[in-house]
C-alpha cells in the first residue's frame, strides 16, 4: 500500500487531528504510556517545577503510523484524564473542556528539526531505527503567555509534510518563522 503523506498547515493554531479530519482523513490515537512524574531539565525548564503527566501515543492518519508524540502537562491538570480520553479527544479539547484553565489555551510556538528517528520510536512506526525524520517540539501558551503543555512529535520524513503560505511583508527578508542554526 502507497502511504500519502500527512499534510500540515504551519499557519494555523490547531492540531494535526482537525486538519487530518479537514482532509477527509481518518485520524486515531493509541496510547503507549501515560505516567506522572517530576519536572526535571528541559521540561522543567518550559513548565515550571513540580510534576507532570508524561503521554506518549502514537498517531494513525486511516490506520496507518504516521508519528509518536510525547505530552507533558503539569500534573494537576491532567491527573484526571483517563486513557480513554486521551485516546479519544486532544489535550485542547480535554483541556478547555476541564475547567482546570485559569485562561483559555492561545499560541503555540513550535521548532522543526530534521532528526535520526531512536529505536523506541522506530518500533512503534514501522522504520528501521536511524531513519531520516522530522522531530517537533510544541510548547502550548494560555492567554497569559503562561506555558501550559509541551509535545514532542516525531515523524517518519516520508510520511509528513508541512506548508506555510507566505504573506508579502515590506520590511521582511524572509519568512518571519526561519532561523538559521548557529
Amino acid at each position: 500500500m502507497t502511504r500519502v503523506p500527512v499534510a500540515q498547515s504551519l499557519g494555523r493554531f490547531t492540531t494535526i487531528e482537525q486538519q487530518l479530519r479537514e482532509l477527509g482523513r481518518t485520524p486515531e490515537r493509541r496510547i503507549l504510556s501515560s505516567i506522572i512524574k517530576p519536572a526535571t531539565g528541559p521540561i522543567e525548564a518550559v513548565l515550571g517545577g513540580g510534576d507532570v503527566r508524561e503521554v506518549r501515543r502514537l498517531n494513525l492518519a486511516d490506520q496507518e503510523p504516521f508519528a509518536t508524540v510525547t505530552v507533558w502537562i503539569p500534573a494537576h491538570l491532567a491527573e484526571r484524564f483517563t486513557v480513554t480520553e486521551l485516546e479519544r479527544s486532544s489535550f485542547y479539547e480535554l483541556l478547555s473542556a476541564s475547567g482546570q484553565l485559569l485562561r483559555p489555551l492561545a499560541w503555540a510556538h513550535q521548532v522543526i528539526r530534521a532528526a535520526a528517528i531512536d529505536e523506541h520510536d522506530a518500533a512503534v512506526l514501522n522504520v528501521p531505527a536511524e531513519s531520516v525524520g522530522l522531530t517537533v517540539e510544541r510548547t502550548t501558551y494560555d492567554t497569559a503567555d503562561v506555558a501550559i503543555l509541551h509535545s514532542r512529535f516525531v515523524f517518519p520524513a516520508s510520511r509528513v509534510f508541512f506548508e506555510v503560505d507566505l504573506v508579502d511583508e515590506v520590511s521582511s527578508i524572509g519568512p518571519s518563522g526561519l532561523r538559521l542554526v548557529t
